[in-house]
């Protein structure tokens, strides 16, 4: 105890400093600095994002869902995350789906595509996967889409790209 290491769970490390981060004052800075903070913490919340998605696909795996009375993992998720359906399935698709795309979960890391992006690919991988085109499905053209489109330009190149394969 007095070798200054937190003990905590990580997770409620993470959620004090969030609420602290919250109920501060908002920072006094120019609008050219504020944009680079919305930036910065848009990335954070993708990251998290992430985690949360990857957690959800570990909680979907289990049949804990079942057992609280859920119908299901994603309906467990939606209920009890406060989420919409759709919502709830996007992350745990996400999170099923993430080891297999090792270059879009490292271009979200990076920062150079958001949690939209990589959802986004994570759900074409899974269509052409199911439709048995998964030899078709090529992660680094998807991602250099990504990488140059926005997301709502991005969603109409996952929609060619299903349609292709």
């Amino acid at each position: 105890m007095c070798d200054g290491a937190d003990k905590r769970p990580s997770l409620e490390r993470l959620a004090e400093s969030v609420e602290w981060f919250v109920a501060g004052p908002p920072a006094e800075v120019t609008p050219f600095q504020l944009g680079e903070r919305l930036i910065r913490l848009r990335h954070t919340i993708d990251l998290l994002e992430l985690r949360f998605a990857r957690e959800a696909a570990a909680f979907a795996a289990t049949d804990e869902a079942i057992a609280q009375g859920s119908t299901s993992s994603i309906d467990w998720v939606r209920h009890q995350c406060r989420m919409s359906g759709t919502a709830a399935a996007r992350s745990v698709a996400t999170g099923e789906t993430a080891d297999e795309l090792p270059a879009s979960v490292g271009a979200l890391d990076e920062g150079t595509i958001g949690f939209a992006h990589l959802a986004l690919i994570a759900s074409t991988a899974r269509a052409l996967q199911r439709s048995g085109g998964a030899a078709g499905f090529d992660e680094r053209s998807l991602l250099d889409r990504a990488l140059e489109h926005s997301v709502g330009r991005f969603a109409f190149d996952c929609t060619h790209a299903r349609h292709a394969g």
